[in-house]
């Protein structure tokens, strides 16, 4: 029994470790709160030079889409 209660409880905190890495891989936040954006490498560029892992993390640290571009492939 005691195995199992093990096995329930490292179930529970993996799926809550799952759970809050996909809902909260954003830096910054939006007027209703914090950033939800998905976990997407499509990296954009700013004019300024910052890189953002995706346009949706670019968004919540305040740039508009006029303001980004895809970084692109550097080989």
């Amino acid at each position: 029994m005691k195995r199992i209660k093990q096995t329930v409880s490292a179930l529970a905190v993996t799926a809550c470790a799952i759970f809050t890495s996909l809902n909260t891989n954003a830096a910054g936040t939006q007027q209703g709160g914090p950033c939800v954006c998905p976990q997407v490498y499509a990296p954009v560029c700013t004019y300024d030079g910052k890189e953002f892992s995706n346009a949706c993390i670019a968004e919540c640290n305040g740039y508009t889409a006029d303001e980004y571009e895809s970084c692109g492939l550097i080989i």
